[in-house]
C-alpha cells in the first residue's frame, strides 16, 4: 500500500493510504538548475528587445514578426510556467490548506516590494507623457491613471500582477483541479480572443463584447486570463515524480513539433485583424511546458554555475521600462540598438549595485 505523509493527490486531498495519480515518495528539495537559469537571462534579454523595438535591426518585415513572435513573445510564458512549477512544487507538498496559503502569501510578499516601486516609477514617468499625448485633456489622464493603476500597471509591471492574481487563483481552486482546469481554458480562450485571434470573431456578436471590455480593461492580460492558466499548467508539471516519469525524448520530440507549430501558426495570423500585442499563442500552451520538461530533465550547463544569470534576469526585467521610457520619450534616443545597449547596460550597473545594497537587492 502506498502511503504519504505529506502530500496531496492530484484532486487536492491528503494521502491516507490510497494508490495516488502515481505512486510518489515525497519530493525533495529542488536542485538548482543552470540551464532553466540560463534561459530566464535570455527570456529576460528578449522581453528588454520586445520594449525597445529591437527587432526593427532587420530590415524585413517578415523577419521582424518571425523574431518577435517565435523567440521574444516566448518569454512571458516561459517565466509564468517556470514559476508555477516551482510554486506548485511547495503547494504539493503541503499538508493542510493553512500551510498552502501560507506558502503562496510568502511568494506573494517577495513579489510586492519590486512591483511596488517599479510601478509607481513607471507611473511617474508616464503621467507627463499621458498628459502630453492626449492634448493636455486632465480628465482623460486621471482616467488612465485610474485604469493603469487597478488594470494594467505600466513598464511590464502587468506581468507581476499576473503572478499575484494567478497564484492566490491557483490557491484558491487547488482541492479542485478539474473546476481549475475548465476556468482556466475558458479564461485563456477569452484572452486569445482579445489579442491573437481577434479575427476569428470580427464579424460575430462576441466581438462587441470583446471590444467593449478592451475600451475598459485596457488589455486582455491579466491574471485570471493569462497568469492563472499558464501558473497552472506550471504547477501540474511540478506533480511528484511527473518529470521523472515523462522522457527526454518525448519532451524534444513535442518541443519541435510545437515549435514548427508556432512558426504555421504565425503564418496564419501575419495581416490578420488582431488586438493588443499579438502575444497569446495557442502553440505557446505546448511548445513551453515541453521545453522546460527537457531542461529540467537535461540541465546540458549543470557544469556552469548560473545563479548570476538568475539574479540578473530579475535586475533587468523590473526596471528595464523604467529606464527605456526615460531614454527613449525624455531623451529622444530611438536607435533601436543603441537603446537596447544602454538599458541594458544601466541594468548592469543596478545589478553590481545590488551586490552591495540590500535595499536595492528587494527592489529587483
Amino acid at each position: 500500500m502506498f502511503v504519504c505523509t505529506r502530500q496531496t493527490d492530484f484532486n487536492g486531498k491528503m494521502c491516507t493510504g490510497k494508490r495516488s495519480f502515481m505512486n510518489t515518495a515525497p519530493q525533495k528539495e529542488r536542485k538548482e538548475n543552470h540551464t532553466i537559469d540560463f534561459l530566464k537571462l535570455f527570456f529576460a534579454l528578449c522581453i528588454v528587445g520586445i520594449h525597445t523595438d529591437l527587432v526593427k535591426i532587420f530590415p524585413s518585415e517578415h523577419t521582424q514578426w518571425y523574431v518577435m513572435q517565435v523567440v521574444f513573445r516566448m518569454g512571458v510564458p516561459f517565466f509564468f510556467v517556470v514559476s508555477g512549477y516551482f510554486l506548485g512544487g511547495k503547494l504539493w507538498n503541503c499538508t493542510d490548506r493553512k500551510e498552502q496559503w501560507h506558502c503562496v502569501g510568502k511568494y506573494i510578499i517577495k513579489l510586492l516590494p519590486p512591483y511596488l516601486v517599479w510601478s509607481i516609477a513607471n507611473l511617474i514617468v508616464a503621467i507627463p507623457l499621458w498628459y502630453r499625448n492626449l492634448g493636455g485633456d486632465l480628465k482623460a489622464v486621471h482616467m488612465m491613471i485610474i485604469k493603469t493603476i487597478l488594470f494594467y500597471p505600466t513598464g511590464a509591471m502587468w506581468f507581476v500582477l499576473a503572478c499575484v492574481i494567478g497564484a492566490f487563483l491557483l490557491c484558491l481552486f487547488w482541492r479542485h483541479k478539474i473546476v481549475m482546469v475548465f476556468l482556466a481554458i475558458a479564461a485563456h480562450t477569452f484572452a486569445l480572443f482579445a489579442n491573437t485571434y481577434y479575427f476569428v470573431i470580427a464579424n460575430t456578436p462576441l466581438h462587441k463584447v470583446i471590444d467593449r471590455y478592451l475600451e475598459i480593461f485596457l488589455n486582455p492580460r491579466k491574471g485570471i486570463y493569462v497568469g492563472f492558466p499558464l501558473l497552472m499548467i506550471g504547477a501540474f508539471l511540478a506533480y511528484p515524480d511527473l518529470i521523472r516519469h515523462f522522457r527526454a525524448s518525448w519532451a524534444a520530440v513535442l518541443t519541435i513539433l510545437s515549435a514548427i507549430a508556432l512558426v504555421l501558426e504565425m503564418t496564419v495570423i501575419y495581416g490578420k485583424e488582431t488586438k493588443d500585442d499579438i502575444s497569446l499563442c495557442i502553440s505557446f500552451l505546448i511548445l513551453v511546458p515541453c521545453m522546460v520538461v527537457f531542461f529540467l530533465q537535461k540541465d546540458i550547463l549543470h557544469r556552469i554555475p548560473m545563479q548570476w544569470a538568475r539574479e540578473l534576469s530579475t535586475c533587468i526585467f523590473y526596471p528595464h521600462c523604467f529606464f527605456r521610457t526615460l531614454l527613449r520619450d525624455y531623451y529622444h534616443l530611438e536607435n533601436p540598438l543603441v537603446l537596447y545597449g544602454i538599458t541594458i547596460a544601466i541594468c548592469l550597473v543596478l545589478f553590481a549595485l545590488s551586490k552591495k545594497s540590500r535595499l536595492i537587492k528587494k527592489i529587483v
